[in-house]
Order: structure tokens, then sequence, then C-alpha cells
């Protein structure tokens, strides 16, 4: 999974802010087979399994640095639909 979201946070522009939520879609979206292999993997509730994705962008410090004073909810979306503070990044 960590090569995965390495490969999708080196497609976001450098200097662009994103969001977990963000990583997580793109997951749903284009590695829909990785992203339940590690659902199924991790063996936890929706919000379990995707904590553990943040912590692994958590791990791309090489990639992204975390905006720490930044929470993204006004146009972050769960896969549920609801809107939520949630880590924020910046590609380097």
């Amino acid at each position: 999974m960590r090569n995965v979201i390495r490969k999708i946070i080196r497609e976001i522009q450098k200097g662009t802010f994103f969001d977990s939520h963000y990583i997580i879609a793109t997951l749903i979206k284009k590695h829909s087979d990785d992203y339940l292999d590690f659902a199924r993997q991790t063996a936890g509730t929706t919000r379990f399994v995707h904590g553990n994705i943040a912590k692994i962008i958590h791990t791309c410090n090489d990639l992204a640095q975390r905006a720490p004073d930044r929470k993204s909810c006004a146009i972050s979306y769960t896969i549920h639909d609801k809107a939520n503070k949630c880590a924020l990044w910046k590609r380097k």
C-alpha cells in the first residue's frame, strides 16, 4: 500500500495541498484492488482502515509535509459523503 500511496502523491503537483480523503478517493477510484486487499488485511472498520492509510501518508515525508496549523474540511468528504476535518499535507 505504501508504494501505491507514494505513486499517488508523486502525481500531485508540487506545492499543492491535499488531504487523506483525496488519497483514499484516488485509491478507491484508480487502485481499488489494492485498496480492498489492504482493507481485508487490516481487518477493521472503515475508520480504522482509513486511519492506517493516513499513517502511511505521514511516513512519506520525503514527498509531502504535514501542514500542522491547517485542517481540511470545506471540500473534503468521507466515502460516506460527510464533510469533516482531516489532516492536510503539502506536496514537496
